[in-house]
């Protein structure tokens, strides 16, 4: 297992882990809040969470079926994807209308949802099977001051710069 620090892919891998677990859960944990402080009302923004939860559907069950069927497909997908959801985020804030903000999202839950679906593919396809619990647990330990320092960061947006915009554009850009 050690030998996996040797391989260039497997620090791809584990950012990939962090990012798409980072970005994903940060945008979900926030997204009906921002709704609400863009004018629209708690009942209608909550629905968002369900709408998504078509596109997660669509990025679950369409797009790995779509890469199964096309030989050496999943990584260039998946980057497709990692590149629409953070264009996605870095729209979501200059969009004012609570359909064009539905949409964008529903379109990152596209990508994130193939995301969150191929990533134990491509590792086992990139750096072996036998590393993908290894890949996971270094990505986690990686992420450990992340995830820790996270609603301190999440506050920071919304409590000191009064909004979600710049976090959006931050999600995007990373």
């Amino acid at each position: 297992l050690l030998s996996s620090f040797t391989l260039p892919a497997f620090y791809v891998l584990v950012i990939l882990q962090f990012i798409s677990d980072y970005t994903y859960i940060t945008y979900t944990t926030t997204i009906v809040d921002y709704i609400v402080d863009k004018g629209t009302a708690l009942a209608r923004a909550k629905r968002i969470v369900v709408y998504c939860g078509f596109g997660q559907a669509g990025g679950r069950l369409v797009l790995p079926f779509v890469t199964d069927k096309v030989s050496f497909s999943r990584s260039p997908v998946a980057a497709a994807c990692f590149v629409a959801a953070a264009l996605c985020f870095v729209a979501v804030p200059r969009v004012s209308a609570y359909e064009g903000i539905v949409v964008l999202c529903c379109l990152a839950d596209v990508a994130e949802g193939f995301i969150l679906c191929i990533k134990p593919l491509l590792i086992a396809d990139h750096i072996g099977l036998e590393r993908y619990t290894f890949c996971c647990g270094v990505a986690g330990i990686v992420g450990l001051p992340v995830w820790l320092s996270q609603p301190t960061v999440v506050g920071w947006f919304r409590d000191e710069r009064g909004s979600y915009d710049n976090l959006y554009y931050m999600l995007g850009g990373i």
